[in-house]
């Protein structure tokens, strides 16, 4: 799949971005999981791996789970250039970003 995420920043680098990426000429088969995933990671670190540190491995299935936008987090320049999902056993993908928090120039070619 295609994956671009953030976790908690750390104090070195409070402004984390990622920019400037081309994904190109890509074939997914079957993907069991989200085949696209562009926001927050969606991770367990403690046993309850429903916990959202940032987003819950259970979200969105779970009622009352939650996922939450890394802070100061930034995407921008982005291109998905001939990508093809084929049949794929959840929804083609996620993009999160709130607000404050956004995702700017995102491109599907």
């Amino acid at each position: 799949g295609i994956y671009m995420k953030f976790s908690t920043p750390n104090l070195e680098n409070s402004n984390p971005i990622i920019e400037s990426i081309l994904y190109d000429n890509i074939t997914m088969e079957r993907p069991s999981q989200w085949p696209i995933w562009i926001g927050p990671a969606q991770q367990a670190d403690t046993s309850d791996f429903c916990h959202p540190n940032p987003c819950s491995l259970c979200w969105p299935m779970a009622p009352g789970s939650k996922c939450h936008v890394v802070p100061s987090s930034k995407y921008r320049n982005i291109t998905l250039r001939n990508i093809r999902i084929n049949n794929p056993q959840m929804s083609a993908g996620v993009i999160l970003g709130s607000h404050l928090d956004t995702i700017d120039d995102i491109v599907f070619e």
